[in-house]
Protein backbone atom coordinates (compact mmCIF):
# COMPACT_ATOMS: atom_id res chain seq x y z
CA UNK A 1 0.00 0.00 0.00
CA UNK A 2 0.75 3.68 -0.50
CA UNK A 3 0.79 6.07 2.40
CA UNK A 4 0.18 9.92 1.40
CA UNK A 5 0.38 12.69 3.85
CA UNK A 6 0.33 16.44 3.01
CA UNK A 7 2.81 17.88 5.48
CA UNK A 8 3.93 14.62 7.39
CA UNK A 9 6.23 17.46 10.09
CA UNK A 10 3.72 19.75 10.62
CA UNK A 11 2.86 18.75 14.14
CA UNK A 12 5.74 16.06 14.63
CA UNK A 13 9.22 16.60 16.11
CA UNK A 14 11.78 16.18 13.41
CA UNK A 15 13.47 13.21 15.12
CA UNK A 16 10.06 11.62 15.20
CA UNK A 17 9.85 12.23 11.70
CA UNK A 18 12.68 10.99 10.64
CA UNK A 19 11.93 7.83 12.79
CA UNK A 20 8.51 6.76 10.63
CA UNK A 21 11.18 7.69 7.88
CA UNK A 22 13.30 4.65 8.80
CA UNK A 23 10.06 2.94 9.50
CA UNK A 24 9.43 2.74 5.92
CA UNK A 25 12.96 2.09 4.55
CA UNK A 26 13.45 -0.80 7.21
CA UNK A 27 12.71 -4.41 5.78
CA UNK A 28 12.20 -5.88 8.79
CA UNK A 29 9.05 -2.95 9.95
CA UNK A 30 8.08 -2.44 6.42
CA UNK A 31 7.26 -6.41 5.39
CA UNK A 32 4.79 -5.60 2.93
CA UNK A 33 6.94 -2.91 1.18
CA UNK A 34 4.56 -0.06 2.13
CA UNK A 35 5.48 3.45 0.63
CA UNK A 36 5.57 6.63 2.16
CA UNK A 37 5.15 9.71 -0.15
CA UNK A 38 4.97 13.01 1.85
CA UNK A 39 5.58 16.65 1.62
CA UNK A 40 7.49 19.17 3.75
CA UNK A 41 8.96 22.44 4.16
CA UNK A 42 11.86 20.85 6.66
CA UNK A 43 15.13 20.61 5.57
CA UNK A 44 16.13 18.50 8.25
CA UNK A 45 15.67 15.24 6.46
CA UNK A 46 16.64 16.27 3.15
CA UNK A 47 19.95 14.54 3.05
CA UNK A 48 21.84 11.67 1.69
CA UNK A 49 21.55 9.14 5.17
CA UNK A 50 17.85 9.55 5.01
CA UNK A 51 16.97 9.22 0.65
CA UNK A 52 18.73 8.73 -2.67
CA UNK A 53 18.89 11.06 -4.91
CA UNK A 54 15.78 9.73 -7.03
CA UNK A 55 13.46 9.80 -3.28
CA UNK A 56 13.35 13.31 -3.60
CA UNK A 57 10.96 15.68 -5.77
CA UNK A 58 10.63 18.82 -5.50
CA UNK A 59 7.68 21.02 -6.64
CA UNK A 60 7.97 24.34 -8.10
CA UNK A 61 5.06 27.10 -8.92
CA UNK A 62 5.77 29.63 -11.88
CA UNK A 63 4.49 33.13 -11.98
CA UNK A 64 0.88 31.87 -12.46
CA UNK A 65 1.07 29.84 -10.14
CA UNK A 66 1.14 26.51 -11.69
CA UNK A 67 3.22 23.53 -10.41
CA UNK A 68 6.22 21.71 -11.92
CA UNK A 69 7.80 18.74 -9.96
CA UNK A 70 10.95 17.04 -10.61
CA UNK A 71 13.26 14.76 -9.48
CA UNK A 72 16.68 15.55 -7.91
CA UNK A 73 18.53 12.17 -9.61
CA UNK A 74 17.26 14.48 -12.96
CA UNK A 75 18.07 17.58 -12.10
CA UNK A 76 21.20 19.60 -13.49
CA UNK A 77 23.19 21.86 -12.83
CA UNK A 78 24.90 23.06 -16.26
CA UNK A 79 24.72 19.92 -17.74
CA UNK A 80 25.95 17.96 -14.76
CA UNK A 81 23.50 15.86 -12.24
CA UNK A 82 23.47 16.51 -8.82
CA UNK A 83 26.00 14.01 -7.07
CA UNK A 84 25.45 11.28 -4.53
CA UNK A 85 27.51 12.94 -1.97
CA UNK A 86 26.09 16.73 -2.17
CA UNK A 87 24.67 18.28 0.91
CA UNK A 88 21.06 18.63 -0.36
CA UNK A 89 19.49 20.15 2.30
CA UNK A 90 22.23 23.11 2.40
CA UNK A 91 22.26 23.41 -1.66
CA UNK A 92 18.55 23.29 -1.30
CA UNK A 93 17.88 26.46 1.18
CA UNK A 94 20.58 28.41 -1.24
CA UNK A 95 18.56 28.07 -3.99
CA UNK A 96 20.44 25.57 -5.91
CA UNK A 97 17.56 23.10 -7.01
CA UNK A 98 15.17 26.00 -7.57
CA UNK A 99 11.57 25.46 -6.01
CA UNK A 100 12.06 28.12 -3.09
CA UNK A 101 9.46 31.12 -2.62
CA UNK A 102 10.19 34.20 -4.29
CA UNK A 103 10.55 36.94 -1.57
CA UNK A 104 10.34 40.22 -2.89
CA UNK A 105 10.59 43.28 -0.93
CA UNK A 106 7.92 44.36 1.01
CA UNK A 107 6.86 48.51 1.32
CA UNK A 108 6.94 49.57 4.83
CA UNK A 109 4.57 51.95 5.80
Amino acid sequence: MVLFVDELDAKLHPLLTRYIINLFHNSETNKGNGQLIYSTHDTMNLNKETFRRDEIWFAEKDKDGISTIYSLSDYKINDVKVRNDATYNKDYLSGRYGAIPVLENFVKF
